[in-house]
């Protein structure tokens, strides 16, 4: 089906919305006729303007080769083009390197008797199970159980990176409130911060079999795996270790 869509978060618009509210790119080459006719009554065997958006459409589904993952939506073709009717099969083309996400230029060239070319946009929406928000949730709020679910939805125009795994985001506190629906990304989750400044924690260091254990005090925060400045409160030196839970920082020796 031809038809058109936006590639918002949220999914596919409508063809309507498309068509009017896209910016197309279009460039029309042809040698036998004049690309738009003023009279739309002018005898002559045009080539079907759906004809050409199908063959986009298909072409980008059969070098994709995961169908069942992707939509191609043709954008919206000036319904006064003019084009001679091809009497060979249409050659839909991309441009070698191009990422079939988003937005995507495809070409059509006609190499009959009358030879024309022509681009049009098709959006290529990729879809995945993705985590999303089942509710309304506030700035700060840390991540449950019941607070996401899975659902598909196409992140061709998704920025950050988005996820999959429930286990990647419990426990991890949001940036900023999110609405219902809204798929959860990297930029949106922050690690809860499990050492604080000024924290009495305990430096654990190893080497070599040889394991040593002191007081330190904080002098950075920071969350699990994350690199803080600790200073010994027997020799006053500061270290720097990783944070490997809520009161052990682990510093490795020389």
């Amino acid at each position: 089906m031809w038809h058109g869509s936006s590639g918002r978060q949220h999914g596919l618009t409508t063809a309507s919305e498309f068509r009017h509210g896209a910016v197309i790119f279009l460039t029309v080459l042809t040698l036998a006729a004049p690309a738009l006719a003023a009279n739309a009554g002018e005898a002559a065997d045009w080539q079907p303007i759906e004809e050409i958006g199908s063959a986009a459409e298909t072409f980008v589904h059969r070098i994709a080769g995961d169908s069942n993952k992707l939509i191609a939506s043709a954008g919206y073709l000036d319904p006064r083009l003019r084009l001679p009717r091809c009497t060979t099969p249409l050659k839909p083309f991309v441009r070698t390197g191009t990422k079939l996400s988003g937005r995507v230029v495809v070409g059509v060239r006609c190499n009959g008797a009358k030879p024309w070319k022509v681009y049009l946009p098709v959006h290529v929406g990729v879809f995945h199970n993705v985590i999303v928000a089942s509710r309304p949730l506030p700035r700060g709020h840390v991540v449950q159980q019941g607070d996401f679910e899975l659902a598909s939805r196409d992140v061709s125009g998704i920025l950050g990176e988005y996820l999959s795994d429930p286990d990647a985001i419990l426990g991890r506190r949001l940036t900023r409130s999110v609405t219902k629906g809204l798929v959860l990304t990297s930029p949106l989750l922050q690690d809860q911060k499990l050492i604080s400044r000024g924290q009495i924690v305990t430096l654990n260091a190893g080497s070599a079999g040889i394991n040593i254990r002191m007081s330190g005090i904080a002098v950075s925060e920071g969350s699990r795996d994350q690199l803080i400045r600790v200073r010994n409160m027997t020799s006053g030196k500061i270290v720097e270790g990783r944070i490997r839970s809520d009161s052990v920082v682990e510093v490795m020796l020389p």
